[in-house]
């Protein structure tokens, strides 16, 4: 798992566990802001489901427009909650805003960070670059015969559905590669 997907998941699982805790705690999350509206807690919870369930499509995907996109709404939420307790219109408690601040803060560096491993992925020449890792149990022999086999790398990676060596060989080889209906190409 590379840098930004370590950082999405974060983003995923925070979001998720806040969604659900907005959901189920309504309430109580109500009572500590002083208001009887519970609708708001609620609605903000299931729209938070819905931001983890697209930031854990992107993990898979990391679709660089798509991963900005993530980015831009956790900066928007940032702003959003920096306004709320300037202007305060709901007239919320000191432990709400307190409660909006920490997760804005929080929300802030989860952006920033998903932001350096985004830039991390283009290189100097301005492709893109992933890494994965997995450790198995297998000896360097087995693993290298593997690895080295590029023409066949959709037999063993379960996110590449097809690759066409294009031309050459070696270093500078081209191959193409297809995952559902986006194709690229690899040298």
């Amino acid at each position: 798992m590379n840098k930004l997907q370590k950082a999405l998941q974060l983003n995923a699982w925070f979001s998720g566990v806040s969604g659900i805790m907005l959901i189920a705690l309504n309430q109580q999350i109500a009572n500590l802001f002083e208001t009887t509206n519970t609708t708001v807690f609620w609605v903000t919870g299931i729209a938070l489901l819905f931001f983890a369930g697209t930031i854990i499509y992107e993990i898979k995907n990391q679709r660089p427009i798509a991963v900005l996109w993530i980015i831009a709404q956790d900066f928007i939420w940032v702003i959003g909650s920096i306004v709320l307790i300037t202007f305060d219109p709901f007239e919320i408690s000191k432990e709400g805003n307190i409660t909006i601040a920490t997760i804005a803060f929080m929300v802030l560096l989860m952006g920033i960070n998903q932001s350096k491993a985004l830039v991390q992925i283009d290189d100097e020449d301005k492709k893109k670059h992933f890494e994965f890792e997995r450790v198995i149990k297998a000896g360097k022999h087995s693993v290298w015969k593997v690895i080295s086999d590029v023409g066949n790398y959709d037999k063993v990676a379960p996110n590449i559905d097809e690759v066409k060596i294009v031309s050459g060989e070696f270093r500078g080889m081209v191959r193409s590669c297809r995952q559902g209906n986006d194709t690229w190409s690899e040298t």
